[in-house]
């Protein structure tokens, strides 16, 4: 009885106790010497039973207790509520088995104002659009002798007079379809990219940050042309602009969009979604992206992420909020309306539920590493701490 920890268990447990309460004085009664104190000289067999009872009863009624008052504990029936009222103001401790034991109050870090973290931050790329159009004709000369790769060139690049028409070119030959026609898709793309300048300037951000931090990127020309998680952030930032409208149009152009990127690319990323500049979906298969949820700048997400919701919270805004500076492995899973503070690290294939305090590591579930074994590695590639 005394490991019973299920929530199950637990609430059987509780209707039992309450039987037993009542069942006790007679117990007592029957194995009790002078003042009602367990005596072996009435009945030793009994003695022990006494005082083992005694210990159960009050330690359950204990938990029963407990289990009423902190909102953790039961976190089937609590976990939309312990995921609305968390904060990062205030660094909740975590117990040994990684979960945080406090709860904050306050909604500073709830709902996470992206224009103030990620927007207030932008400043335009070291590159500038038209800068960085005449380094992608000068890697694209460099190449132009191999058929294949001339066709690219010549169709995306050289017949085109901006990065935000070579652009729109590469996303209609890759999303038209029968129902989404070329020339169509293509009009669309071209002419939301030149009304919004900031869509092309947070493109010339994502080729500058892809090229920094992959190793395995050769010049700007390769994820420009053939990287599929830069595509879909390129799309997905357009919808959003289509969502903005409220128009209902508009917003049924985004779905379909949105459905045909998730077909094409395999990354499901919401419209209503905001994502930040330099940001890299790193082979970007199997990424999910919730309506609500907002990725800041200077981000590394690999294949597999899912930045969902709970499905248990009865509020709109139900999505996890990742600031600046975040890595989040392959397979990991950040579910709720939580809030990833900067620099912090997702391990492959971790589970996230609560709010996770600036430049910490996170792996498994909930399970907070200390500093030096956030860093401890075996091999000759630096762990997880490189330079951003």
């Amino acid at each position: 009885i005394q490991h019973l920890s299920h929530m199950h268990a637990l609430r059987s447990l509780h209707r039992v106790s309450f039987l037993l309460v009542a069942f006790a004085p007679v117990v007592l009664n029957f194995a009790s010497g002078p003042l009602g104190r367990p005596s072996s000289r009435c009945c030793p067999s009994a003695h022990k039973t006494v005082l083992h009872f005694r210990k159960i009863l009050g330690s359950q009624l204990q938990a029963t207790k407990y289990h009423r008052t902190n909102p953790l504990y039961d976190v089937e029936d609590n976990v939309a509520t312990s995921l609305n009222q968390a904060t990062l103001s205030s660094p909740a401790t975590v117990n040994s088995n990684g979960r945080s034991s406090t709860v904050g109050a306050e909604d500073a870090y709830r709902y996470f104002d992206f224009e103030s973290s990620a927007e207030a931050a932008y400043v335009s790329p070291a590159v500038s659009p038209d800068e960085m159009f005449q380094i992608l004709k000068a890697e694209a000369s460099a190449l132009v002798s191999e058929e294949i790769l001339n066709h690219h060139f010549s169709k995306h690049i050289f017949g085109r007079k901006s990065i935000a028409s070579c652009l729109a070119s590469v996303l209609t030959s890759k999303l038209a379809n029968d129902v989404l026609k070329e020339e169509s898709l293509y009009n669309l793309f071209e002419n939301t990219f030149l009304a919004n300048p900031k869509l092309v300037s947070d493109m010339v951000h994502d080729l500058l940050w892809i090229r920094k931090i992959d190793p395995a990127t050769i010049g700007y020309i390769q994820p420009l042309l053939f990287f599929k998680g830069f595509h879909a952030i390129q799309v997905q930032r357009l919808t959003h602009v289509l969502w903005s409208t409220n128009k209902l149009q508009k917003m049924m152009i985004a779905l379909s969009l949105q459905s045909r990127v998730a077909e094409v690319f395999g990354v499901d990323a919401h419209p209503g979604a905001r994502i930040s500049h330099s940001v890299m979906l790193d082979h970007a298969s199997g990424i999910v992206i919730g309506e609500t949820a907002a990725i800041g700048h200077s981000c590394y997400i690999l294949h597999g992420v899912t930045l969902g919701a709970t499905g248990k919270s009865s509020s709109f805004d139900r999505h996890p909020k990742v600031r600046n500076n975040v890595k989040i492995g392959a397979g990991a899973m950040i579910l709720g309306n939580i809030a990833l503070d900067d620099g912090v690290v997702v391990g492959a294939g971790a589970v996230v539920t609560n709010n996770v305090a600036k430049g910490e590591t996170v792996v498994g579930v909930n399970r907070i590493l200390s500093h030096s074994k956030a860093y401890a590695t075996d091999d000759d590639m630096g762990g997880w701490d490189f330079t951003l």
